[in-house]
């Protein structure tokens, strides 16, 4: 079966002051009808880029995407006139972005701009728009959501401009929905609301859901499979309960054993030895050996290539592999 996103090896490089940032290098991902699956990884690992680039949203200059495909239903996302990427984009493709205060309009109620989708990509006159905006306040959680499409971003907690951001995103029914780190500004309240309200409304509307995170916690709780990033590329794909069973990558190991474990409490935190590459003075070979307590000699001299290590589990790292 056809998936209905596929990404096919990936480069996207930034150019700075500092040099060339290799962001992105060589990403390949699967992601089927109705899959939620988890993006993973510390930050700078290069999640956040590779989902702007789905949605055609890398700023050039000073990104270029170098080579690779992104196949969405069949058609690739790169290589579309930008007047049919912008007709998928909110429509098909919807994304929820990490920070609210700075992805809405200040100056804009919230209820006008959730209906400026509804009327441009579905041809809902103003009064329909204004219905269903109603319709999806009162779905994702807001408590007077007639009073709701009034106000203005300034005017909502943090909690309710996800909520808003959330309606947006899925205003037009999209079948793809990208959600960037939209817990991580939340106190754990709130981010406990927002985690069961996606999972309702993956339910009642049936999208594919990228949820990009650098909490393990959460991607338990929400993702039935997961990519894990470093250093701009993945490292290891896995369903969710067999990596947390039993990670490849040393990578994925080191980020398991460092979630704090309230049952054992410890004198000091499991932490993954060194930093970090410098993404301007990358070290030859795989990223992580600098900080791997596996690294062998060729791991030092060789990129070690993702392939299947196991039925369904993806790693790079020359120890997993057949």
């Amino acid at each position: 079966m056809q998936p209905l996103l596929h990404i096919d090896n990936l480069d996207i490089q930034f150019h700075t002051q500092e040099g060339i940032h290799h962001a992105v290098r060589g990403l390949s991902l699967r992601l089927g009808e109705g899959e939620t699956l988890g993006l993973v990884g510390e930050s700078g690992s290069g999640k956040s880029v590779s989902a702007l680039a789905v949605m055609r949203l890398i700023p050039n200059p000073p990104g270029k995407i170098l080579r690779g495909s992104i196949s969405f239903n069949g058609r690739d996302l790169l290589t579309l006139p930008m007047e049919e990427v912008r007709r998928i984009r909110g429509n098909e493709i919807a994304m929820i972005f990490q920070e609210p205060m700075t992805s809405l309009n200040p100056i804009h109620t919230c209820g006008d701009q959730i209906m400026e989708p509804l009327i441009l990509h579905q041809g809902l006159s103003k009064k329909a728009a204004q219905e269903r905006a109603l319709e999806l306040l009162t779905m994702v959680g807001i408590p007077n959501p007639r009073q709701g499409l009034r106000e203005y971003p300034h005017q909502l907690s943090g909690g309710m401009r996800q909520r808003v951001m959330i309606a947006m995103a899925l205003s037009c029914k999209p079948k793809l929905l990208i959600a960037d780190e939209p817990t991580t500004a939340l106190d754990v309240t709130i981010q406990a609301q927002i985690l069961e309200l996606m999972k309702e409304l993956r339910r009642e509307t049936g999208s594919s859901i990228i949820f990009i995170t650098h909490d393990l916690g959460v991607i338990g709780e929400l993702c039935s499979r997961v990519a894990v990033m470093y250093a701009g590329q993945v490292v290891e794909v896995s369903p969710v309960d067999r990596l947390f069973n039993a990670p490849l990558h040393p990578y994925s190991e080191g980020l398991l054993f460092s979630i704090p474990d309230i049952g054992k409490p410890k004198d000091r935190l499991f932490a993954i030895d060194g930093t970090v590459p410098n993404p301007f003075d990358m070290p030859p070979g795989c990223a992580f050996s600098p900080r791997c307590k596996y690294v062998q000699p060729r791991c030092r001299e060789q990129v070690p290539p993702l392939r299947e290590a196991e039925n369904e589990r993806f790693v790079r790292c020359f120890m997993r592999q057949l």
